[in-house]
């Protein structure tokens, strides 16, 4: 085991450990499993780099992982994830590492691909979809059948970019998909990314019938990470490949990185998917597996489409609050003896602090001065159940927090 940046850097260059971790690697006949340090896993805020002012060290949360950093690993998780792979490393004391390769083709025949997706039924699809910035097709991987297909969708060059066959072959396969995905269970990794670029940009429905690995995973274990990575080494001991992307390929060499690793994702669908469910069998969660992917398509049908609101009951709903607030001011007033506006932190320090004599207990980084935050509030609340303005003010800053996220999702101006 290589815990920590600087054992995983003794052994292999080119990845970092947030990369690396729980992907296990082989030297010869050795294997070799990197995980965070111990003590890292134990200091979860990262305290001890307060006592080392003169030393900048590596944060391991920001490191990137995937397309961004959203896919980094909180020191709040290190624990877990550092169980994970001391398990793992002491199955690997018994067996080998279970790699699983699936046959895999670049680049078929688009004509070939349409013509086997209209004789699919009833049978698994995993799907995976490769995009630029503008969410633009860049290439469709697919599995089924044992046998992976990675689909070049557009190609670049120089001056233009273009489809990477005619127009009616194209639109004949993204038809041929579209059949496929309502006749078949459709496995994906996000699917409310995948199917909505789909949906929206394509025109091509979402079918009934999905499994989202993302969705499976986190029903299993809600509080950790849910991207591909994590999911690919906390079940299985396949390689780590997510560094290997090239979303934006200007050359043919990155064009065939970037169809490479599309095959690879939907390798890692194929093989995620039945060790997931065994987890979900262990922890009961089959049941609430089963119901959080039946509400993908609703989901995905009220993100395209919106939500019919009952306009009367909302504007009902924003007077009743408005009229709330008044009256909640106006009891403030009465009790406090004075004009007292509990969203001015300047008047409510004069309050709290000059005129009632509290303690603070928090203090701004940035002016020094008292808080006067919720935190502080609920605190001199539990301390003082004799002051019922405390009370009002958090009630009134309930009451603007529910009108604010009313208005903004009417959007519609309110006075």
């Amino acid at each position: 085991m290589l815990l920590g940046k600087d054992s995983l850097a003794l052994f292999k260059q080119g990845v970092t450990l947030q990369q690396q971790r729980g992907s296990p690697f082989k030297i010869g006949s050795k294997t070799f499993l990197a995980s965070f340090p111990p003590q890292d896993c134990i200091d979860i805020k990262n305290y001890e780099d307060s006592y080392y002012e003169n030393e900048i060290e590596e944060d391991c949360t920001k490191d990137s992982d995937e397309k961004s950093t959203k896919g980094a690993t909180p020191r709040s998780e290190y624990a877990f994830w550092f169980e994970r792979d001391c398990k793992k490393a002491l199955r690997y004391l018994r067996e080998d590492p279970k790699i699983i390769e699936f046959k895999k083709v670049i680049n078929p025949p688009i004509t070939d691909i349409t013509r086997a997706l209209l004789g699919l039924q009833g049978s698994e699809l995993f799907l995976d979809i490769e995009t630029a910035d503008d969410f633009r097709l860049t290439c469709i991987g697919l599995g089924f059948d044992n046998v992976i297909y990675t689909i070049p969708i557009s190609r670049y060059s120089p001056l233009e970019i273009t489809l990477t066959s005619n127009l009616q072959d194209t639109a004949n396969f993204l038809r041929a998909l579209a059949v496929a995905m309502v006749r078949n269970l459709v496995v994906v990794h996000n699917a409310m990314f995948d199917l909505w670029v789909l949906a929206k940009y394509y025109k091509i429905p979402g079918g009934k019938n999905n499994f989202d690995t993302m969705i499976a995973h986190h029903r299993c274990y809600p509080g950790v990470r849910k991207s591909l990575g994590h999911c690919l080494s906390l079940y299985t001991d396949q390689p780590y490949h997510k560094n290997e992307g090239v979303f934006n390929p200007k050359t043919p060499a990155q064009e065939r990185q970037l169809w490479e690793y599309n095959a690879k994702d939907i390798e890692s669908l194929m093989i995620l998917k039945p060790e997931i469910l065994k987890r979900a069998k262990i922890l009961g969660a089959e049941r609430s597996i089963e119901i959080a992917n039946r509400m993908i398509r609703p989901y995905l049908t009220m993100t395209l489409t919106g939500i019919e609101l009952a306009e009367n009951k909302l504007e009902s709903e924003i007077a009743s609050l408005q009229k709330e607030d008044v009256q909640t001011l106006r009891l403030i007033k009465l009790l406090a003896g004075s004009e007292l506006n509990p969203n001015s932190p300047k008047q409510m320090r004069e309050y709290l602090f000059d005129g009632l004599g509290y303690k603070a207990f928090k203090f701004s980084e940035k002016t020094k001065e008292a808080s006067t935050g919720i935190e502080t509030l609920l605190r001199l609340r539990i301390k003082h159940p004799e002051n019922h303005v405390l009370g009002l003010c958090l009630k009134r800053r309930g009451i603007a927090k529910k009108l604010s996220m009313i208005e903004s999702l009417y959007a519609k101006e309110t006075t």
